[in-house]
């Protein structure tokens, strides 16, 4: 009977990983669903609303004494951190402007929403309902953060397994917004994230090594590249894409000429819609065959030519000094 049991119990748990965890091929196959959250739930986030707000100059205040924290880092995966107090699993994607939090995460942690009216944002998978708050505190392993600027999601994003099977909710995400304000150091070798304060140790450490100029355009790390000798075009790093792609826009895939050109998410995933890159040059730094999918006008990219997503430089530690606007690439595998 115990032997049943624990099977049992094993299965349960396997289950609740596997939900919290999803293997990438299962994700690959899911369709993002977006569902209004319930009526009892608005009721209490709305409950939340105040008209208290924060000067800016006392928004994103670094407290306490700590000069660093690192956290497991995986494009796919989300990292636990304290919002007020409270537990909850964001992802770190420098590709959103905005730090963004689930209604159920605001209601647990009393957050106070601003008495601003919701607004609709545009998602990648569509739009959805989003309320403004002031987030009194963020912690992210040892550092905290005071007065965070972030957006409460007032619609559920599901991805669903064909479309039909729930495999996992989307669970919010720290911006841009907040790693901006710290050497951001991503070990995509180790899949390890540090937020460092900068010093001027930091930038000590990062002499020598090879660098890029980067811009800070919409709230995007923007850098120019050169696509087999072509360009430079402006591409912008995103740590919560989770591929291993270069996309680019339209237009440079007709520059490239490219015959196949995405209009939807799910042809960004398929290998049909993929092209060989065999020359990416990024400053100093040149890559080899690496995959390249075109997406359609349908697909918004503002006025970027592409998107970098940072599973191409695994093998790579990638350090964003947004002090000076460089992005320092240490090549794990160079003695």
């Amino acid at each position: 009977m115990w032997l049943f049991v624990l099977l049992g119990a094993t299965l349960v748990g396997g289950v609740i990983y596997l939900y919290n965890n999803p293997p990438i091929i299962l994700l690959r196959m899911s369709l993002p669903v977006i569902e209004p959250i319930s009526p009892a739930q608005l009721q209490r986030l709305q409950a939340l609303q105040t008209s208290a707000d924060v000067p800016e100059s006392e928004q994103y205040q670094i407290a306490g004494s700590a000069s660093r924290a690192t956290v497991p880092f995986h494009a796919i995966h989300a990292n636990s951190v304290q919002v007020n107090g409270i537990r909850a699993s964001l992802f770190f994607d420098t590709g959103s402007p905005g730090t963004m939090i689930p209604a159920d995460v605001a209601i647990r942690a009393n957050v106070p929403l601003t008495s601003d009216p919701p607004e609709k944002d545009r998602f990648p998978w569509g739009e959805v309902t989003v309320y403004r708050a002031i987030l009194p505190s963020l912690k992210i392993g040892s550092l905290e953060i005071k007065n965070v600027p972030v957006g409460v999601l007032a619609d559920k994003v599901i991805f669903k397994l064909g479309g039909i099977f729930p495999l996992s909710n989307f669970g919010g995400l720290v911006g841009l917004d907040v790693m901006k304000h710290f050497a951001l150091q991503l070990d995509l070798g180790h899949d390890k994230l540090t937020l460092i304060r900068p010093t001027s140790e930091t930038k000590a450490v990062l002499q020598g090594l090879p660098s890029v100029p980067f811009e800070l355009v919409k709230e995007k790390i923007t850098v120019r590249a050169t696509i087999e000798g072509q360009g430079p075009y402006q591409l912008f790093i995103d740590t919560g894409a989770g591929i291993n792609r270069v996309i680019v826009s339209e237009k440079v895939g007709q520059d490239l000429k490219i015959p196949q050109i995405a209009t939807d998410v799910k042809m960004i995933l398929s290998k049909k819609s993929s092209f060989s890159i065999r020359s990416f040059q990024l400053g100093p730094i040149e890559f080899h065959d690496l995959v390249g999918v075109a997406i359609s006008k349908e697909i918004p990219l503002s006025e970027f030519d592409g998107v970098i997503a940072t599973e191409i430089f695994k093998g790579y530690t990638l350090i964003f000094d947004f002090t000076d606007n460089k992005l320092y690439l240490k090549n794990l595998g160079a003695k």
